[in-house]
Protein backbone atom coordinates (compact mmCIF):
# COMPACT_ATOMS: atom_id res chain seq x y z
CA UNK A 1 0.00 0.00 0.00
CA UNK A 2 1.48 3.34 -1.08
CA UNK A 3 -1.37 5.69 -0.54
CA UNK A 4 -4.46 6.13 1.58
CA UNK A 5 -7.45 5.16 -0.78
CA UNK A 6 -8.90 9.12 -1.84
CA UNK A 7 -12.39 7.07 -3.10
CA UNK A 8 -12.77 5.84 0.38
CA UNK A 9 -12.13 8.49 1.87
CA UNK A 10 -14.56 10.92 -0.13
CA UNK A 11 -17.56 8.31 -0.07
CA UNK A 12 -17.24 7.73 3.98
CA UNK A 13 -16.95 12.17 4.04
CA UNK A 14 -19.88 12.76 1.23
CA UNK A 15 -22.08 9.51 2.94
CA UNK A 16 -21.23 11.32 6.81
CA UNK A 17 -22.87 14.00 5.92
CA UNK A 18 -25.71 12.73 3.96
CA UNK A 19 -26.57 10.14 6.56
CA UNK A 20 -26.94 13.24 8.88
CA UNK A 21 -29.05 15.41 6.75
CA UNK A 22 -31.05 12.32 6.86
CA UNK A 23 -31.16 11.75 10.39
CA UNK A 24 -32.25 15.17 10.86
CA UNK A 25 -35.19 14.64 8.73
CA UNK A 26 -35.86 11.28 10.50
CA UNK A 27 -36.14 12.63 13.89
CA UNK A 28 -37.98 15.48 12.63
CA UNK A 29 -40.89 13.09 11.33
CA UNK A 30 -40.36 10.97 14.80
CA UNK A 31 -41.51 14.31 16.48
CA UNK A 32 -44.22 14.42 13.98
CA UNK A 33 -45.70 11.41 14.60
CA UNK A 34 -45.62 9.89 10.71
CA UNK A 35 -41.79 8.62 10.96
CA UNK A 36 -40.58 7.13 6.98
CA UNK A 37 -38.92 3.59 7.58
CA UNK A 38 -37.65 3.88 3.97
CA UNK A 39 -36.04 7.23 5.16
CA UNK A 40 -34.61 5.43 8.36
CA UNK A 41 -33.28 2.37 6.58
CA UNK A 42 -31.81 4.35 3.88
CA UNK A 43 -30.04 6.64 6.63
CA UNK A 44 -29.01 3.59 8.55
CA UNK A 45 -27.33 2.25 5.07
CA UNK A 46 -25.33 5.34 4.28
CA UNK A 47 -24.31 5.62 7.69
CA UNK A 48 -23.09 2.21 8.10
CA UNK A 49 -21.31 2.45 4.90
CA UNK A 50 -19.58 5.76 5.38
CA UNK A 51 -18.45 4.01 9.09
CA UNK A 52 -16.55 1.02 6.97
CA UNK A 53 -15.16 3.50 4.67
CA UNK A 54 -13.70 5.84 7.28
CA UNK A 55 -12.71 2.58 8.87
CA UNK A 56 -10.86 1.18 6.89
CA UNK A 57 -9.13 5.16 6.06
CA UNK A 58 -7.93 5.40 9.38
CA UNK A 59 -6.21 1.76 9.28
CA UNK A 60 -4.29 3.04 6.23
CA UNK A 61 -3.21 5.98 8.27
CA UNK A 62 -1.75 4.51 10.61
CA UNK A 63 -0.19 1.46 8.61
CA UNK A 64 1.37 4.22 6.25
CA UNK A 65 3.49 6.47 8.80
CA UNK A 66 4.41 2.95 10.53
CA UNK A 67 5.95 2.05 6.95
CA UNK A 68 7.84 5.45 6.82
CA UNK A 69 9.01 5.05 10.24
CA UNK A 70 10.20 2.11 9.74
CA UNK A 71 11.96 3.25 6.15
CA UNK A 72 13.63 6.16 8.32
CA UNK A 73 14.95 3.91 10.87
CA UNK A 74 16.55 1.48 8.11
CA UNK A 75 18.07 4.60 6.57
CA UNK A 76 19.21 5.65 9.90
CA UNK A 77 20.38 2.59 10.66
CA UNK A 78 22.13 2.46 7.13
CA UNK A 79 23.86 5.80 7.61
CA UNK A 80 25.48 4.98 11.48
CA UNK A 81 23.03 7.82 12.95
CA UNK A 82 21.52 6.94 16.21
CA UNK A 83 17.76 8.09 16.79
CA UNK A 84 16.66 8.68 20.29
CA UNK A 85 13.18 7.72 19.45
CA UNK A 86 11.61 5.16 17.68
CA UNK A 87 7.38 6.53 16.94
CA UNK A 88 4.97 3.59 16.13
CA UNK A 89 1.26 3.77 16.13
CA UNK A 90 0.12 0.90 18.08
CA UNK A 91 -2.61 -1.53 17.15
CA UNK A 92 -4.39 -1.88 20.08
CA UNK A 93 -6.11 1.56 20.56
CA UNK A 94 -7.62 1.00 17.04
CA UNK A 95 -8.64 -2.92 17.53
CA UNK A 96 -10.43 -1.70 20.57
CA UNK A 97 -12.43 1.06 18.85
CA UNK A 98 -13.21 -1.26 16.27
CA UNK A 99 -14.52 -3.71 18.53
CA UNK A 100 -16.30 -1.40 21.17
CA UNK A 101 -17.83 -0.12 17.51
CA UNK A 102 -19.43 -3.21 16.67
CA UNK A 103 -20.60 -3.79 20.07
CA UNK A 104 -22.51 -0.75 19.83
CA UNK A 105 -23.74 -1.65 16.78
CA UNK A 106 -25.29 -4.38 17.60
CA UNK A 107 -26.46 -3.53 21.22
CA UNK A 108 -27.75 0.36 20.31
CA UNK A 109 -28.69 2.31 23.04
CA UNK A 110 -26.05 0.75 25.70
CA UNK A 111 -23.89 4.28 25.93
CA UNK A 112 -20.70 2.65 27.61
CA UNK A 113 -19.91 1.03 24.39
CA UNK A 114 -20.24 4.72 22.40
CA UNK A 115 -18.19 5.98 25.54
CA UNK A 116 -15.55 3.58 25.40
CA UNK A 117 -15.40 3.69 21.34
CA UNK A 118 -14.98 7.48 21.75
CA UNK A 119 -12.29 6.70 24.50
CA UNK A 120 -10.25 3.89 22.17
CA UNK A 121 -10.57 6.41 19.45
CA UNK A 122 -8.91 9.66 21.15
CA UNK A 123 -6.65 6.79 21.98
CA UNK A 124 -5.20 6.24 18.69
CA UNK A 125 -5.60 9.83 17.29
CA UNK A 126 -3.36 10.63 20.13
CA UNK A 127 -0.74 7.83 19.14
CA UNK A 128 -1.04 8.90 15.47
CA UNK A 129 -0.32 13.10 15.77
CA UNK A 130 2.39 12.41 18.31
CA UNK A 131 3.78 9.60 15.91
CA UNK A 132 3.36 12.08 12.81
CA UNK A 133 4.75 14.89 15.13
CA UNK A 134 7.74 12.72 16.23
CA UNK A 135 8.69 11.36 12.58
CA UNK A 136 9.02 15.00 11.51
CA UNK A 137 11.20 15.87 13.89
CA UNK A 138 13.11 12.16 13.19
CA UNK A 139 13.31 13.24 9.45
CA UNK A 140 14.31 17.12 9.89
CA UNK A 141 17.40 15.76 12.00
CA UNK A 142 18.30 12.94 9.74
CA UNK A 143 18.26 14.73 6.47
CA UNK A 144 20.25 17.86 7.70
CA UNK A 145 22.85 15.05 9.16
CA UNK A 146 22.99 13.01 5.56
CA UNK A 147 21.70 15.15 2.68
CA UNK A 148 22.58 18.65 4.09
CA UNK A 149 18.99 19.96 3.26
CA UNK A 150 16.22 21.02 5.29
CA UNK A 151 13.48 18.98 5.67
CA UNK A 152 10.22 20.75 5.14
CA UNK A 153 7.41 19.00 6.88
CA UNK A 154 4.46 18.19 5.19
CA UNK A 155 1.63 17.63 8.01
CA UNK A 156 0.60 20.53 10.02
CA UNK A 157 1.16 19.56 13.90
CA UNK A 158 -2.42 18.46 15.68
CA UNK A 159 -3.10 17.88 19.12
CA UNK A 160 -6.17 15.76 19.99
CA UNK A 161 -7.99 18.37 22.22
CA UNK A 162 -7.47 21.38 19.71
CA UNK A 163 -9.04 18.22 17.07
CA UNK A 164 -11.97 17.65 19.70
CA UNK A 165 -13.00 21.10 20.47
CA UNK A 166 -12.87 22.33 16.49
CA UNK A 167 -15.14 19.36 15.46
CA UNK A 168 -17.92 19.78 18.19
CA UNK A 169 -18.08 23.69 17.46
CA UNK A 170 -18.60 22.62 13.79
CA UNK A 171 -20.88 19.82 14.68
CA UNK A 172 -18.33 17.66 13.09
CA UNK A 173 -17.54 19.27 9.69
CA UNK A 174 -13.92 20.13 10.76
CA UNK A 175 -13.47 16.49 11.25
CA UNK A 176 -14.81 15.39 7.53
CA UNK A 177 -12.61 18.16 6.37
CA UNK A 178 -9.32 16.52 8.28
CA UNK A 179 -10.16 13.21 6.59
CA UNK A 180 -9.97 14.55 3.57
CA UNK A 181 -6.75 16.71 3.97
CA UNK A 182 -4.66 14.03 5.97
CA UNK A 183 -5.47 11.91 3.18
CA UNK A 184 -4.92 13.44 0.22
CA UNK A 185 -1.45 12.76 -1.86
CA UNK A 186 0.81 15.33 -0.26
CA UNK A 187 -0.11 14.47 3.37
CA UNK A 188 -0.03 11.20 4.57
CA UNK A 189 0.03 9.40 1.32
CA UNK A 190 3.32 10.83 0.62
CA UNK A 191 4.88 9.17 3.90
CA UNK A 192 4.32 5.82 1.69
CA UNK A 193 7.36 6.57 0.03
CA UNK A 194 10.77 5.18 1.06
CA UNK A 195 13.36 7.63 2.46
CA UNK A 196 16.04 5.67 0.32
CA UNK A 197 13.32 6.83 -3.00
CA UNK A 198 13.45 10.44 -1.95
CA UNK A 199 17.45 10.29 -1.40
CA UNK A 200 18.05 8.56 -4.88
CA UNK A 201 20.02 6.04 -2.62
CA UNK A 202 23.02 8.25 -2.35
CA UNK A 203 23.78 11.68 -0.72
CA UNK A 204 23.99 14.25 -3.58
CA UNK A 205 26.84 16.31 -4.19
CA UNK A 206 26.64 19.96 -3.98
CA UNK A 207 26.34 21.67 -6.72
CA UNK A 208 27.85 25.46 -7.90
CA UNK A 209 24.96 26.16 -10.22
CA UNK A 210 22.38 24.99 -7.43
CA UNK A 211 20.84 28.75 -6.46
CA UNK A 212 20.32 29.84 -10.10
CA UNK A 213 18.63 26.21 -11.27
CA UNK A 214 16.41 27.31 -8.43
CA UNK A 215 15.21 30.52 -9.87
CA UNK A 216 13.92 28.29 -12.60
CA UNK A 217 12.65 25.20 -10.86
CA UNK A 218 8.22 24.78 -10.23
CA UNK A 219 8.83 21.53 -7.94
CA UNK A 220 6.82 21.68 -4.84
CA UNK A 221 7.85 18.25 -4.09
CA UNK A 222 8.99 19.00 -0.42
CA UNK A 223 12.01 17.68 1.02
CA UNK A 224 13.91 16.99 -2.53
CA UNK A 225 17.36 16.30 -1.87
CA UNK A 226 17.92 17.07 -6.01
CA UNK A 227 15.80 20.37 -6.18
CA UNK A 228 18.31 22.78 -7.88
CA UNK A 229 20.94 20.01 -9.33
CA UNK A 230 19.10 19.14 -12.61
CA UNK A 231 21.78 16.24 -13.46
CA UNK A 232 20.60 14.81 -10.56
CA UNK A 233 16.81 15.34 -11.06
CA UNK A 234 17.17 14.05 -14.45
CA UNK A 235 19.25 10.79 -14.19
CA UNK A 236 16.71 10.31 -11.15
CA UNK A 237 13.28 10.60 -13.25
CA UNK A 238 14.59 8.53 -16.03
CA UNK A 239 15.45 5.45 -13.82
CA UNK A 240 12.04 5.53 -12.68
CA UNK A 241 10.52 6.07 -16.33
CA UNK A 242 9.24 10.00 -15.21
CA UNK A 243 10.47 13.25 -16.44
CA UNK A 244 11.23 16.14 -13.57
CA UNK A 245 9.01 18.65 -12.72
CA UNK A 246 9.67 21.82 -15.39
CA UNK A 247 8.28 19.45 -18.09
CA UNK A 248 4.72 20.29 -16.31
CA UNK A 249 2.73 23.40 -16.12
CA UNK A 250 2.44 24.27 -12.29
CA UNK A 251 -0.90 23.38 -12.12
CA UNK A 252 -0.31 19.70 -13.32
CA UNK A 253 3.12 19.58 -11.24
CA UNK A 254 1.61 20.02 -7.73
CA UNK A 255 -0.27 16.30 -8.64
CA UNK A 256 3.01 15.22 -8.08
CA UNK A 257 2.23 12.65 -10.90
CA UNK A 258 5.95 12.52 -13.03
CA UNK A 259 5.02 9.56 -15.46
CA UNK A 260 5.16 10.05 -19.25
CA UNK A 261 1.33 9.52 -19.74
CA UNK A 262 0.60 12.36 -17.41
CA UNK A 263 2.80 14.77 -19.44
CA UNK A 264 1.03 13.45 -22.69
CA UNK A 265 -2.43 13.98 -21.06
CA UNK A 266 -1.58 17.98 -20.19
CA UNK A 267 1.08 18.88 -22.83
Amino acid sequence: MKRVNMNLAWMGVVFSAMSSILLLEYYREILAGSPSYTLGTVTLFLSLISTISLLIVYRQWSVLLNINVLQTLRLAEQRSVNLNEKPFVPNWPYIAFIAFWFFEFLFAGIWIFSLLQLIFFVIFLHYLFETIRKLQEIKIHLYRTLFNIDYKPVIKERNVLSVFLLTLFTLGVYWLYLVVRLSRNKRISRYGRSNHEKSGGEIVKACPNKERNLSYCNCSYPGCPRKGICCECMHYHRQHGELPACYFPNDAEKTWDRSIEHFKRVV
